[in-house]
């Protein structure tokens, strides 16, 4: 009789036991540390238990007379230990959950009804980028699922990111956490230089990553972007940005090869309950990442960022304005001058707005905004008529002051060299006003150059044929600036002022200037110095054999007005020294 009391005992401990590994198994939101919590807890509550049950037992076998009551009260009292031991077994997992003062967050969020997940293996096919499997019976399951989720990364899709924040802001626990933002830079790029299987690796590898940190809430927010809500350890979320990129990494395998990547971060603290407006600011300090020009980073939302923005948006009605009133666009110019004999030989014509209230606008400001709305075009069609109206005036007051052909330089940005009509815009410009094309210099950037180099080719051919000159700005700046000279037809090259202006103390600079100068001979493309502010500068350039300089040692960008002075007397304010027989290298 002991035996079978043994055993029953022991069966109702073993039942107890499979039935907590089975639901641990099929049960995703017990993590093996809350599983291992709620084990702890049925351990201590159901050796309570078991102790009195064995003492039961002990008091049984030591009667020796038992009789049929006692035996009955033994099973009755093991059965009675059974039903208590799986009540405390959920009793656990109820308390092991409470413990985490955000699991019942994410347990809502990830397997309450609104967004329960599909099936693991289910998940485990999409986020590995195949198709959806075939189940019989989970059709529902899996459009339900579908229209709450990613099926690329299986995180909650942009539709229950408002509702998700709103239950986050409503929960005590993690009301006053940070929200985060995640942007994947360059992912277009990744995708035009190896494949969308590629760019689709890196965004299931950053997915992945957000998983280990077990965050309240994670979800794709666009094709590149991601957004997490989490509580980071002493509210410090640039550690919590500085961790996750961490654990991004520089580098993706994507099946075939290592990707670079790199990401930008941004935070803002989960302050009262306005979901819509936290994420607004949130997209206003990532928007202020991006415009900085910065493809990795942090930055935390600051009331400065909404102010900026304010003032940025203010920017663009006006420049829109200003379009229609085009007598807020005004040129200035700054004289090139040819370092052999000291004479006037160009000028470079460079916008600048007079805002009616502001006064004039940082050049770098207007135009960078200018670029990001799509307004460059109408206003370097602006530009390029004022200048040829301008030269027009001029040729006709001042040509006969000028052995060669006077030069206005116009630089046309990426966006204008790109549209299909600009050769013939210019064209129709030079008649409308009369201006020879050898009056005019279109001066071309690295990346109007690279972005289409066939496109480049054929612009540059019908320029030339044309009779008008060709310039590459910002000449050494590039990774590949010296491929230029041989795959376009230019006619001058201007040295940019960030290596112009270590020429006196770099050694480096000055080998790459003399370098530059003496392979443009060679072609036969002028050489044009940027940025000469000193006359160390100017006398380094001189003994190299540079043919221009342009810079504020010389002159600064002026008015028309101003400009016309140097027109009357067209010969460099500042002493030039007197040209060597050949240009010799200072060591």
């Amino acid at each position: 009789m002991t035996f079978y009391l043994s055993v029953t005992g022991f069966l109702c401990f073993g039942a107890l036991l499979l039935i907590w590994a089975v639901y641990v198994l099929l049960n995703k939101e017990v993590t093996l540390p809350r599983a291992i919590r709620s084990w702890n807890l049925v351990l201590l509550l159901n050796g309570i238990n078991l102790v009195a049950y064995c003492s039961f037992l002990l008091v049984y076998t030591a009667n020796t007379n038992p009789t049929e009551r006692t035996f009955s009260q033994v099973l009755t009292f093991g059965s009675y230990g059974a039903v208590m031991a799986l009540l405390i077994f959920f009793l656990g997992t109820k308390l092991s959950r409470r413990s985490d003062p955000a699991a019942s967050v994410r347990h809502e969020m990830t397997n309450g009804d609104e967004t329960s997940e599909t099936p693991s293996s289910f998940y485990s096919e999409l986020a590995s980028g195949k198709s959806l499997p075939d189940k019989e019976g989970a059709e529902e399951e899996q459009v339900s699922w579908l229209s709450r989720h990613d099926p690329l990364t299986g995180l909650a899709n942009y539709h229950q990111i408002l509702s998700g924040l709103e239950r986050i802001l409503d929960n005590e626990a993690t009301k006053n956490g940070w929200l985060f933002l995640v942007d994947v830079s360059g992912l277009q790029r990744i995708n035009d230089a190896y494949s969308h299987r590629s760019g689709d690796a890196v965004l299931i590898h950053i997915a992945n990553k957000i998983r280990e940190l077990t965050p309240v809430f994670a979800a794709r927010l666009s094709g590149s972007t991601f957004l997490i809500v989490d509580s980071p350890s002493e509210n410090q979320p640039e550690i919590y940005a500085d961790a996750l990129m961490n654990c991004i990494g520089s580098t993706v395998n994507d099946g075939e090869r290592m990707v670079g990547i790199a990401t930008r971060i941004c935070a803002v603290q989960l302050e009262g309950d306005d979901a819509g407006r936290i994420l607004l600011r949130a997209e206003y300090a990532m928007r202020s990442l991006k415009q900085a020009g910065k493809s990795s980073g942090f930055i935390a939302y600051g009331a400065y960022l909404e102010q900026e923005d304010h003032v940025k948006n203010e920017l663009i009605k006006d420049l829109h304005v200003a379009l229609d009133h085009p007598e807020q666009i005004e040129l200035f110019y700054q004289p090139i001058w040819d370092i052999r004999n000291g004479k006037l030989k160009s000028f470079e014509c460079l916008m600048r707005w007079a805002h009616p209230t502001m006064g004039y606008v940082d050049p770098n400001q207007f135009i960078a905004l200018a670029e990001q709305n799509s307004l460059m075009v109408p206003l370097g069609l602006l530009a390029f008529e004022i200048s040829c109206e301008k030269l027009h005036q001029w040729v006709k007051s001042y040509i006969s002051k000028f052995n060669s052909p006077f030069r206005l330089s116009v630089n046309m940005t990426p966006q204008q060299f790109a549209t299909s009509d600009f050769v013939e815009g210019v064209k129709m410009t030079m008649e409308k006003w009369n201006i020879s094309a050898h009056n005019i210099c279109i001066e071309i950037t690295e990346t109007s150059l690279m972005a289409d180099k066939e496109l480049a080719v054929e612009r540059i051919g019908l320029l030339k044929n044309m009779g008008c000159k060709i310039a590459i700005d910002d000449f050494g700046v590039g990774y590949s600036s010296l491929s230029y000279l041989q795959q376009f037809d230019v006619d001058i090259i201007k040295i940019d002022r960030s290596i112009i202006k270590d020429i006196t103390t770099s050694d480096s600079s000055k080998k790459i200037t003399e370098a530059v100068i003496k392979l443009g001979h060679a072609l036969n493309i002028e050489v044009i110095a940027e940025g000469v502010e000193t006359s160390e500068q100017l006398g380094k350039l001189y003994m190299l054999g540079c043919d221009e300089i342009q810079g504020y040692i010389a002159g600064k960008p002026v008015p028309d007005t101003s400009a016309e002075l140097w027109l009357n007397n067209p010969m460099c304010p500042i002493d030039i020294p007197e040209r060597r027989h050949k240009a010799v290298s200072i060591e």
